[in-house]
């Protein structure tokens, strides 16, 4: 390739960054400079004429930082640092970062800025035999957008009931038709009874938000409001993604900066609230215990993967319209830092509003306690007597005396729950629970709560769009790699037209258990073998000492033992721990999920029908057989992806602008044994007699710096002899 196109010099790829958004005329004028010679494909040159850039390296890292900080900072996070041991959970957490996060996210990065493609043809260039992976990630991308859209419909949904007189969710009267004059505890309406057993933030999100239904089984009733916020959330994304990454880089300056604003306007507010201290105080006592339980190294691992959004072929998709002298190094510590920091300042935010609440929650249980056992036992109001708040049910008299009680015939303990702080605060429902109901039910605490809401819900649904055009991008950079010679407005057109067809059937009763089950067999499994497959790509394929000269060559450092260690060895086993992890949990207590349950006004964990499971499998199944699929065809000559020759890397300008020499590169002892275990000469050459003989098989740019092209066949095909070039 080197001597087939002459490179655009290096002041015009400076007064590119100066031009404005690239059509497709203007780049054919661009490419009256390139020198092309007669064997280059049209696949190629439309590739070439199509290519975007980022309009700033600012809006590039704003987009990033958009794409990693999501709903998982704001929900998940701050849950699973309560529920498994406070400040202790930061310890797992960290390590999780340090050897998981940071460098797998810098590979994903630095693959998308080398190769300058989307996430299906760089894999497919690394080996054709891991282009399988590029289809597995659009699919993963294509569900994860159905359900993360959903999500965003449910914040609006949120957002528009805040310009009501009243919160929907402040009290049990709103919705409750058939009742007469209010919906008080003595109510005998069905609905206030069921209200005020649940609370009404709890109320108002599953019973009249979501009108959920019995079970997966149960579609429910059909909520026209609810497909309205559905069908808005996709006009959003699709307004975004179609005016390209230039258009969506200026979105994303105000979608990215809006959050932390409002984080700061919340922090200030919760720390004058009444009792804010009772909830850092439940945060920072440490339980240590947690430590040495291995759900929640576990748990840590897991939610770092996943909030950093690695898997998924978005960062890859970003990274492929960087200039190649990026400095993709500290783009991933930037973010990855960034990121981290956005979960433990959403925690420091939420906490006081929890501990205002959950205050408010403790001195009500400890009211009804003492009122509903006075009742058990047969006292009145005039008795002298007061129960526990929490531990075995006693009581005592005002003097200090204290009893013994004798429980009555049939006394059902559980109807009479302790009462402590902690449970109160902790009590929050995880995922989506933490913020429609224990958050929203805070705000509707505070003076002139529709404006923290409005605040509150319009910060939920840049964070979600941010999110949301990060992970459609991944999505259709995959359908372009294929090579349709449709334009990129097109393809997006008939993904954003499908999937919001699609997602109507969150519209439904059961549209909180399909998006749990979706969640379950189409993202979890899926993501963590596509992790694997990944760092297997680059550490045995590739080849860890090329793409080590690839990354000094881009950002003029020289990756250190830290990183090639984590490449190849520690990151991969980490995912594969979780794993294992994930098969172990799944064998011991089966796989449920939480319903609804009237009669007792909270959810209950049930097992999935047979069927749902099956289903779920197979879902499962079909998302990652396509990395597998296309290597076993490819082997026998049938070949699901195009050939393509790979964008032009300037190599050789990058070595005078690096000051690179090769005879710098490390050649320890050590260094070698972590290059050692190559396998791209033998992914290059597998099943080459059983295709074309005359076109490179496999092996993209695979092997070390001092590989070449090895086949017994003469390359007639000077498109594809590009690995002795890029050698």
């Amino acid at each position: 390739m080197m001597n087939e196109i002459d490179v655009l010099s290096s002041e015009e790829l400076e007064n590119d960054e100066e031009e404005e958004e690239p059509t497709l005329e203007i780049a054919e004028k661009k490419v009256e400079n390139i020198t092309l010679n007669n064997s280059i494909s049209d696949d190629l040159l439309h590739s070439i004429v199509e290519r975007e850039t980022w309009e700033s390296k600012l809006s590039f890292t704003l987009t990033l930082v958009g794409y990693a900080v999501g709903f998982g900072n704001v929900w998940r996070f701050p849950y699973l640092l309560q529920e498994n041991g406070g400040v202790v959970f930061l310890i797992p957490y960290t390590v999780s970062v340090i050897f998981l996060g940071v460098p797998i996210f810098y590979m994903e990065l630095a693959i998308g800025q080398r190769l300058r493609k989307g996430p299906l043809g760089s894999w497919h260039e690394i080996s054709p035999y891991l282009g399988g992976m590029g289809i597995t990630t659009a699919i993963m991308c294509f569900v994860v957008l159905l359900y993360y859209n959903t999500l965003i419909a449910w914040v609006i949904s949120y957002f528009f009931d805040s310009f009501r007189a009243n919160l929907g969710y402040s009290d049990c009267t709103y919705g409750v038709t058939a009742a007469s004059g209010g919906c008080d505890i003595k109510s005998q309406n069905t609905e206030c009874q069921l209200c005020n057993t649940s609370g009404a933030s709890q109320y108002y999100w599953y019973k009249r938000v979501l009108d959920i239904s019995t079970g997966i089984d149960d579609p429910g009733n059909f909520s026209w409001w609810i497909m309205m916020c559905i069908t808005l959330t996709w006009i959003m994304v699709y307004g975004i993604i179609v005016k390209g990454i230039k258009i969506a880089g200026k979105v994303i300056y105000f979608t990215s900066l809006f959050p932390y604003v409002v984080f700061t306007i919340f922090l200030i507010r919760g720390l004058i609230l009444e009792n804010m201290s009772n909830g850092y105080t439940v945060l920072f006592t440490p339980r240590w215990e947690k430590l040495f339980q291995p759900t929640v190294w576990k748990t840590a691992a897991s939610q770092i993967l996943f909030s950093l959004g690695i898997g998924y072929g978005c960062l890859i998709a970003f990274a492929s319209y960087l200039k190649p002298n990026n400095d993709c190094h500290t783009d991933a510590i930037l973010v990855t830092a960034i990121n981290c920091g956005s979960s433990f300042l959403a925690t420091i935010v939420m906490f006081p509003y929890l501990g205002h609440y959950g205050t408010k929650v403790f001195e009500q249980c400890k009211i009804d306690r003492q009122v509903n056992l006075r009742n058990a036992f047969g006292f009145t109001e005039a008795d002298d007597v007061i129960f526990s708040d929490a531990g075995p049910v006693n009581y005592y008299m005002h003097d200090g005396s204290n009893y013994s009680v004798s429980l009555p015939l049939g006394f059902n303990a559980e109807k009479f729950p302790s009462c402590t702080l902690r449970d109160s605060i902790e009590s929050s429902a995880s995922g989506t629970g933490f913020v429609f109901i224990v958050f929203a039910q805070a705000i509707a605490t505070l003076p002139a709560s529709q404006v923290w809401a409005l605040l509150f819900f319009f910060m939920l649904l840049t964070l979600g769009i941010d999110s949301a055009f990060g992970v459609i991008e991944g999505c259709i950079a995959a359908i372009v790699d294929l090579q349709y010679k449709l334009k990129k407005w097109i393809i997006s057109t008939i993904v954003c037209g499908i999937s919001l067809f699609l997602s109507l059937m969150f519209s439904w009763g059961w549209g909180q258990y399909i998006l749990v089950f979706l969640d379950d067999f189409a993202a979890n499994w899926p993501l963590l073998l596509v992790a694997i497959f990944e760092c297997f790509g680059i550490g045995w394929v590739y080849g860890l000492q090329r793409f080590a000269r690839d990354a000094t060559l881009m950002t003029g450092k020289r990756p250190g033992l830290y990183w090639l260690i984590c490449w190849k060895y520690i990151s991969p086993l980490l995912v594969f721990i979780i794993f294992i992890f994930t098969l172990v949990e799944i064998s011991e207590s089966g796989i449920g999920y939480r319903v609804w349950n009237d009669e007792k006004a909270t959810l209950v964990t049930i097992p999935y029908p047979p069927y749902a499971i099956a289903l779920g499998f197979l879902l499962t199944i079909f998302i990652i057989m396509w990395i597998p699929l296309v290597a076993i065809l490819r082997y026998y000559g049938i070949h699901l992806i195009k050939d393509e020759a790979p964008i032009d890397f300037p190599e050789e300008e990058l070595k005078k602008e690096r000051n690179y020499n090769e005879s710098e590169d490390p050649t320890n002892s050590v260094t070698k044994l972590i290059y050692w275990g190559n396998l791209g000469v033998y992914f290059g050459n597998l099943g080459t007699s059983k295709t074309n003989p005359d076109v490179v098989s496999g092996g993209g740019v695979s092997g070390t710096p001092s590989s070449t092209h090895s086949t017994t066949q003469p390359n007639t095909h000077k498109e594809y002899d590009y690995l002795a070039q890029l050698s």
